[in-house]
């Protein structure tokens, strides 16, 4: 019985973990100041909405984030951007 308890435990844990980095990912662009220029979708602000965005992919997207004339400002360090990156192109 513990052997089924254990094993429900793990999946529910797992389960959980892949639902944990589209939340921390929507929390740093909140933190970050990303949410001032840009929506998640929807109407464009000053910037496209992430999901718009999210057909650039990965790559484009992280190079836009490092990118200082377009995101001077961005407060993220080289870990969130690359999280945030991995999120805005998932959402396709």
């Amino acid at each position: 019985m513990k052997t089924v308890a254990i094993i429900g435990v793990a999946a529910l844990s797992l389960t959980l973990a892949g639902t944990a980095p589209a939340l921390a990912s929507e929390e740093l662009a909140k933190k970050d100041g990303c949410l001032m220029c840009h929506n998640v979708s929807g109407a464009k602000k000053a910037g496209p909405s992430f999901k718009d965005s999210a057909k650039l992919g990965e790559e484009k997207i992280l190079a836009a984030l490092n990118d200082k004339a377009k995101h001077g400002a961005v407060k993220a360090s080289d870990d969130d951007k690359k999280t945030l990156a991995k999120w805005i192109a998932s959402m396709k």
